[in-house]
């Protein structure tokens, strides 16, 4: 895969204190209690973006133009998207009934497992976020208690 580069604009935090982060070629806004929660929600929602166009056999836009992006306050980010480089082909063994069960709904076995693979990659890539919060809470909890 290769990695490519999209412009959003980091906006600072409003009255909620949510910081805002807009990314012009998917006309979508993420957002996260502090920037780097909101730069990685944009960055998940690009990159699922663009997976789902290549599970189509589509091609993304090219990145929107910085000059031509409105800031309105906000400040230029590149968000990283992992774009499909070539396709590689794979021999697996699989149970027999699954790939009955996938042909049954999928017209397209390889986009199916492809699809699949991201979901559970996002998953575990959640999974990770979580556990990362869940060990830093704790050991602020601790940093308190010693303190």
């Amino acid at each position: 895969m290769a990695k490519h580069f999209y412009p959003g604009v980091l906006y600072p935090a409003d009255a909620d204190g949510l910081f805002g982060v807009f990314v012009p070629n998917v006309n979508v806004m993420a957002s996260g209690s502090s920037a780097d929660e909101a730069l990685a929600d944009a960055a998940e929602i690009l990159q699922e973006y663009c997976d789902n166009l290549a599970d189509k056999g589509e091609v993304p836009e090219p990145p929107a133009q910085i000059g031509e992006i409105d800031l309105d306050g906000g400040q230029i980010v590149m968000l990283p998207v992992l774009m499909p480089a070539e396709q590689a082909r794979l021999n697996i063994m699989m149970d027999a009934t699954l790939v009955k069960r996938i042909d049954a709904v999928a017209p397209n076995r390889s986009a199916f497992l492809s699809a699949a693979a991201r979901a559970h990659l996002a998953l575990m890539r959640a999974e990770m976020t979580e556990q990362g919060k869940a060990a830093k809470s704790s050991r602020k909890r601790a940093r308190l208690a010693e303190a």
